[in-house]
C-alpha cells in the first residue's frame, strides 16, 4: 500500500510539473490521512485551495475490471495522487480505517 501511495504521489507531482501547475497546487504537506476538499460555488475540488486563475487538474480513477475491496492498493495510489495535488473525486469509504458498521473514518489508522 505504501509503494502504491508513493507511485500516485510521484505521478501527480510529475504531471503537475509538465502542465505548469506544480507551483500553484503543491499538494498536501502533512501526511495525516485526512480527506482534503474545498467547495467553490457548486463544485467540490479535492485540493487545499483553488486558484482564481487556474483550476486544479482533475483526474478520474478508472479501475476497469479490477476487483476493488476496502484497502486495495489502487486506493493507495488514488490517495497519493490526491495528496500530490491532483483533483481526484473520492470518498473515504474504501480507505483503510473506514468502519462500515459505524460509518466512521479513522484517519490515524489510514496513516499507519
Amino acid at each position: 500500500y505504501a509503494a502504491s501511495y508513493c507511485t500516485g504521489l510521484l505521478c501527480a507531482r510529475r504531471l503537475l510539473q509538465k502542465v505548469g501547475l506544480d507551483d500553484v497546487y503543491e499538494g498536501n504537506d502533512e501526511v495525516d490521512g485526512n480527506i482534503v476538499s474545498t467547495t467553490v460555488g457548486k463544485t467540490t475540488y479535492y485540493v487545499d485551495e483553488v486558484d482564481e486563475d487556474k483550476r486544479p487538474f482533475r483526474a478520474l480513477l478508472d479501475v476497469g475490471c479490477k476487483t476493488t475491496s476496502t484497502g486495495c492498493r489502487i486506493f493507495g495510489a488514488l490517495k497519493g495522487a490526491a495528496d500530490g495535488g491532483l483533483d481526484v473525486p473520492h470518498s473515504e469509504k474504501r480507505f483503510p480505517g473506514y468502519d462500515r458498521d459505524s460509518k466512521e473514518y479513522d484517519a490515524d489508522m489510514h496513516r499507519e
